[in-house]
């Protein structure tokens, strides 16, 4: 018999009550105001997140990536112990199963090793990525994934071009996640989104590449499930940036795009506006007193707020100032 929301009740009691840990706008601020990144550590102890370090914590230095994996780890490791099925939310951690199938791939055919490349958050080992690559033998991943990583492997066999790589597992993965979500509406919808916008972006990049057919590449990066059709999106490439104006007028992500020239407004902008846009509609979980939403949602901004922290951490080590990197930032679920 299939889960209800009722089933939910318990663990999305418990997920509500470690929303409260989220960084907040003010936090985030406050750190973008700080003089370093030991500021920054600094203030993320206060909230109670723990610095790893490289070597001994006395003499070593903070080791960014596993401090801010370890809040991924946690986040993950929340949902599974508090869910009914656990095995409904792996759906989350496909993206680094793609991520890591990738990485590996491309570096197999280079004959290096991914090494730090990799991430831990997959529904799978790092290590599975690599033997898979090295063996060609993809079945223990998500079977969008792992047809796609055949074909892929077909793919540069003859055309010696990586970007096949990339462009039929980014497909496959977002149809795994289509298929894993369909019981929940809510789900499904907040992945017809970030797919939308994803293919928005995608025309965007196209048509200001100046490439001479940018319509012709549109295929291979298309996904698809979305709201918005192929045929319209191809018309609207075909047409040039005011074709794509006119679609985003008469879409429902016209407000994600209002006010801005598409042909000037740096393409990192656009991008944070869209990550907005799909927060906006995350946050919509809140209004859903329990269910699988609720921790689906929690994960979703615990990836934002590690996002976030990249951006200050990142800014900051790039001597960018405080204004520059808050107008990176990405909004947040708490």
């Amino acid at each position: 018999m299939p889960l209800q929301d009722t089933d939910y009740l318990s663990a999305s009691a418990r997920i509500r009550a470690c929303e409260n840990s989220l960084l907040g706008r003010e936090k985030l601020y406050q750190m973008t105001e700080a003089a370093d990144s030991q500021e920054i550590y600094a203030l993320l102890a206060e909230a109670g997140v723990r610095t790893l370090f490289r070597g001994d914590e006395k003499e070593g230095r903070p080791d960014e990536e596993a401090t801010l994996s370890s809040l991924l780890y946690s986040a993950f490791a929340l949902i599974e112990e508090s869910v009914p099925d656990p095995t409904f939310f792996r759906f989350l951690r496909y993206p680094y199963d793609c991520h890591n199938l990738k990485a590996a791939m491309k570096c197999h055919i280079r004959g290096t090793e991914p090494g730090d490349m990799l991430f831990s958050c997959g529904s799978l080992a790092p290590a599975d990525a690599v033997r898979a690559a090295a063996e060609t033998d993809f079945h223990r991943f998500p079977a969008h994934m792992a047809q796609a990583a055949q074909q892929a492997t077909l793919a540069f066999a003859k055309s010696r071009d990586p970007r096949c790589i990339d462009q039929l597992l980014d497909i496959a993965c977002f149809r795994d996640m289509q298929e894993a979500v369909a019981p929940d509406p809510f789900l499904s919808r907040l992945l017809q989104v970030k797919t939308d916008l994803s293919n928005i972006m995608t025309v965007l990049r196209l048509l200001r590449a100046g490439l001479p057919d940018p319509v012709a590449h549109l295929d291979g990066f298309f996904l698809p499930g979305g709201t918005l059709s192929f045929a319209s999106l191809r018309d609207a490439c075909a047409e040039g940036l005011s074709g794509l104006d006119d679609l985003l007028a008469v879409s429902p992500y016209f407000s994600a795009f209002a006010g801005v020239n598409l042909a000037s407004e740096p393409l990192g902008v656009l991008d944070c506006r869209c990550d907005n846009f799909y927060m906006d509609r995350v946050r919509g979980a809140k209004m859903i007193p329990f269910g699988p939403a609720v921790p689906a949602a929690y994960l979703i901004a615990r990836e934002f707020e590690v996002k976030n922290l990249r951006i200050i951490l990142g800014g900051k080590q790039a001597g960018l100032s405080p204004d520059a990197i808050r107008a990176r930032v990405r909004r947040g679920y708490a």
